[in-house]
Parts: structure tokens; C-alpha cells; sequence
């Protein structure tokens, strides 16, 4: 048995409801994203030591942009503040063209 009789009355149950299921996507703004990026990178201690005079920027797989995004390895640096990093996870992941959204 692949289901359990409790299961397949739920099954059964959700796919008679007549109350329609809608199922909510949020769309990012990617442009916003960058934008809140890099007014994050002025105050995120990794950028700040990275790019003060004697930081380590130079000679390393860091890289600024003129774009002003720090570039780590050509992968855009994310500050881990204001759920930035969560934020790129949502728009990659949860998009309505990955085929899982949520």
C-alpha cells in the first residue's frame, strides 16, 4: 500500500473542495536587489576591510567593480544583512519559472 487510507480521504477531500486553491508567487525586482546590494557593501565590515587602503582587495580573487559590487571569484559578494542573501535564494529558487516554487 502506498498511501494510508487517512491519506487517501485527505487526497480525496482537498481535490472535491469547492473553494478554489490559489497559490501565491512572489516576483523580485532583481534591479531593486542590486540596488539594496550595494547600499549594504557601505557599511559591511568584509567591504570596508577589503577595500581600505592596506586591505586585501589587491592580489586576491576579490574584485570592485565599476558597477559597485565586490565580485568574489566573478560571484557577486551579498552582505549578510537586511535578508540580502535570503533575498537571492527567493529569486533564484522561488520564481515561478524554476518548477518549485516556495
Amino acid at each position: 500500500m502506498l498511501f494510508t487510507p487517512e491519506q487517501l480521504a485527505n487526497a480525496l477531500e482537498e481535490t472535491s473542495s469547492s473553494l478554489p486553491k490559489l497559490q501565491v508567487v512572489t516576483i523580485a525586482d532583481p534591479t531593486k536587489l542590486l540596488m539594496d546590494i550595494q547600499e549594504a557593501l557601505k557599511s559591511d565590515p568584509e567591504y570596508l576591510r577589503l577595500t581600505e587602503p592596506d586591505g586585501t582587495l589587491e592580489d586576491s580573487h576579490w574584485e570592485l567593480r565599476n558597477d559597485g559590487l565586490l565580485y568574489f571569484e566573478d560571484q557577486i559578494y551579498v552582505p549578510e544583512s537586511q535578508d540580502l542573501r535570503l533575498r537571492v535564494v527567493q529569486l533564484k529558487h522561488d520564481h515561478i519559472l524554476a518548477g518549485h516554487p516556495g
